[in-house]
């Protein structure tokens, strides 16, 4: 069957899914945003605002609920009516918006209460139905990039993949909570506790810090520009730093306002003098409406001074490009106003009387003109520097609480199986069965024969073998993406082994040697990328994501897997162990496992003292015969347990 009709077909069986998660996501847009579907952060949800550039996003939703229940009522998925909660809300609020009897504002608190819950609600629908690398969740990125902007996009992005890893993380453990009980569960959270409280002397002062330099940066900008707050204590929420820019913003311009009609006074007294220093002169009235750079109006916006390490200061650097970049725009548009102003002073001063009274009102008109735009630029400036300071801060709260959860995992895990034969670490939530393959080890050197075999191979382009010409490949372009990614095996070298009678001959440096894993029929085998060497037509890559409190204490939460069958090839360090030899059934450390089967049980054994849970790693050691690829102790630098394990969360592949 070719790729096209199996595309058919699957397009056909998951078309009605794939639409209804597009429309639920397009309906959460208003909530990605206003920054209200991060409310767990810290975003205040007592209030609704529908902003006026965006009202947009509000419309579209409306025209989607006939396809939305057709969806719905046509396959009898009742449950899936909360995943269009949105839709609803924003047809009330449209609803609302135009009722002439109904002010919006009097219910501002209930309705921001509802719009909390109708885009939590059907963000979680999406977290359990729907999949990250699914076309629904690509297209809204892309929307959301072009209708928004990037922080919006790595924003949701960060925060749907770390409520999407919560979910996974209760749903793969359930299993594990049930067996072990309530009082056991109990008992091993508080020992777990004790164990991971020290590193409360650096998440505490930590998150102190972090409160402190966002409100800092807050309070940088109500000190810099001319906005006041109303409200000293909620002055941090975004609600309200836009309740005190409108104020603000507002006073300024009767300021202005004020200003112009001082200068318009001043240059009618300049039409009249038809003095020969009219561009000089209409400069200094202007002068004292618009200041020649945007810092003297709101020194918020001049460039910091980056400190000791310059270029280096990479958030210094990009946060004195944005200014830049404002500062440039303001300066441009400014001398364009005032060139077209000058422009209109001197045909003024040339008109008869009647023409000089209607210049000097269209003057006076474009001044107001003129200072709407510049407020309008204002505005967008000082509002889109406090939601950087707000998106920066999210991204940290973000990724704070994801160590925090994480390391605490970590620890628990640890104290749950260390030690006890009858609690096991493994991938699966089953111990069922598999096939069994053949572990052959290769020496530093071997050979792929076209004559023993017709099936083609996918090399890693790190190698050069003899024999053969590269030729680039893209293989499962869609499996195992970021393990491949980073460790450079996303292209492969395609051997087309009956195109030549030529053998293809691999030789290793040093004590390296290669291994030939035969996986079976059914049989998946976990491994790594950075010991690939290649694989045969047949294998089949994917990534699995594992947050089970049984695979936690291997480091990683992203496992790469090969599912037979077909011919995997790997490179270990020095002469490994596999299967069959006494030290294969050892215990050993956890750096040291190359690749194992998913099935495969493995016995914890560590140390639980407060000095060695963070100090000293944990060694794992194989239940019955499964099979198992272990590496060579070759000699580097210390591997120390909790700060390797946050090292590799860092880089889950």
């Amino acid at each position: 069957m070719s790729n096209f009709t199996l595309s058919k077909l699957r397009l056909k069986k998951e078309g009605p899914t794939i639409l209804f998660l597009f429309i639920v996501l397009i309906g959460i847009l208003p909530a990605v945003e206003d920054y209200s579907l991060f409310a767990v952060f810290g975003f205040s949800i007592t209030s609704f605002q529908v902003h006026e550039e965006f009202k947009l996003l509000y419309a579209i939703p409306l025209y989607l609920i006939p396809i939305g229940l057709i969806l719905v009522m046509g396959g009898k998925n009742y449950y899936r009516i909360l995943g269009l909660l949105p839709v609803f809300f924003a047809a009330y609020v449209h609803l609302i918006a135009n009722a002439d009897e109904v002010a919006l504002e009097k219910y501002e608190a209930l309705i921001g209460i509802l719009h909390f819950l109708c885009y939590k609600i059907a963000f979680l629908y999406f977290i359990v139905k729907g999949r990250l690398r699914s076309l629904p969740f690509i297209l809204i990125l892309i929307l959301i990039w072009s209708v928004l902007d990037i922080q919006h996009l790595i924003l949701f992005f960060t925060y749907t993949v770390l409520v999407r890893f919560l979910y996974l993380a209760i749903i793969q453990n359930i299993v594990v909570f049930k067996e072990t009980g309530l009082t056991r569960t109990g008992n091993l959270v508080l020992k777990s506790f004790l164990y991971w409280s020290p590193l409360l002397i650096f998440i505490i002062p930590g998150a102190i810090l972090n409160s402190k330099m966002n409100k800092a940066s807050i309070d940088k900008i109500y000190d810099n520009t001319f906005i006041e707050t109303t409200n000293d204590e909620r002055k941090y929420k975004r609600d309200q730093f836009e309740k005190d820019l409108k104020f603000s913003l507002e006073a300024e311009v009767i300021c202005m306002q004020e200003s112009i009609q001082n200068g318009t006074l001043q240059m009618t007294k300049v039409v009249a003098n038809k003095t020969d220093k009219l561009p000089q002169e209409v400069s200094q009235i202007y002068k004292g409406i618009f200041k020649p750079t945007l810092p003297e109006m709101a020194p918020v916006f001049k460039e910091e001074d980056c400190g000791f390490w310059g270029k280096l200061n990479f958030p210094c650097q990009a946060k004195n490009s944005a200014k830049r970049s404002v500062n440039e725009s303001y300066h441009t548009q400014r001398s364009e106003m005032l060139t077209s102003l000058i422009g209109q002073v001197e045909k003024s001063v040339n008109g008869t009387q009647e023409e000089v009274q209607a210049s000097t009102a269209q003057i006076n008109e474009t001044l107001k003109n003129q200072v709407d735009t510049v407020i309008s630029r204002l505005k967008f400036t000082i509002q889109s520097s406090f939601d950087m300071i707000t998106f920066i801060n999210l991204l940290l709260d973000i990724a704070f609480a994801f160590l925090i959860l994480k390391s605490f995992l970590y620890v628990f895990s640890r104290v749950a199986f260390s030690s006890d034969d009858e609690n096991y670490v493994t991938l699966l939530s089953s111990s069922s069965n598999t096939s069994k393959g053949i572990l052959n080890r290769l020496g530093n050197q071997f050979s792929i024969d076209p004559k023993n075999t017709k099936k083609d191979y996918y090399i890693s382009r790190s190698f050069e073998p003899g024999g053969r010409a590269p030729k680039f490949s893209l293989p499962q372009w869609r499996s195992a993406i970021l393990a491949r990614v980073f460790t450079r095996n996303y292209a492969m070298n395609k051997v087309v082994m009956n195109s030549k009678p030529e053998e293809v001959h691999f030789k290793a440096m040093g004590s390296h040697e290669f291994v030939e894993w035969e996986i079976k029929e059914g049989e998946e085998v976990v491994f790594h990328f950075k010991n690939f060497v290649g694989m045969s037509d047949g294998i089949k890559i994917a990534a699995v994501v594992s947050l089970r409190l049984t695979s936690l204490l291997f480091g990683r939460v992203i496992f790469t897997t090969a599912k037979g069958p077909g011919k995997l090839i790997l490179l270990t360090k020095g002469e490994p162990i596999t299967t069959g030899q006494t030290e294969a059934n050892t215990s050993i450390a956890t750096s040291r496992i190359l690749a194992w089967q998913k099935n495969t049980r493995f016995n914890v054994e560590s140390e639980l003292n407060l000095v060695d849970v963070f100090m000293s790693g944990i060694y794992l050691k194989k239940k019955d015969d499964d099979l198992i690829l272990i590496d060579a102790d070759v000699k580097g630098p210390a591997k120390n347990g909790i700060i390797r394990f946050i090292k590799n969360f860092i880089l889950p592949v």
